[in-house]
């Protein structure tokens, strides 16, 4: 048995969260106006945003904080 720290309802939530990001991301989107659409906790946001990225499903520039859809 392996144990991940992690349990089946939060990647499920973590989950559901990344297919809200890429449906809410038309183009691109300031990181403030994401957290102000979506309403979630800022680190779960960011936990998904760090998948997704590292997915090649966006790109986020942590410099100005925008989010641009690549697929």
């Amino acid at each position: 048995m392996v144990i991940t720290g992690q349990t089946h309802s939060s990647i499920k939530l973590l989950e559901d969260l990344k297919k809200t990001i890429l449906r809410t991301i038309k183009n691109q989107i300031s990181l403030s106006d994401l957290l102000e659409n979506l309403k979630v906790d800022e680190n779960k946001l960011n936990e998904a945003l760090i998948e997704l990225e590292n997915e090649e499903l966006i790109y986020f520039n942590k410099k100005i904080n925008l989010i641009e859809r690549i697929k």
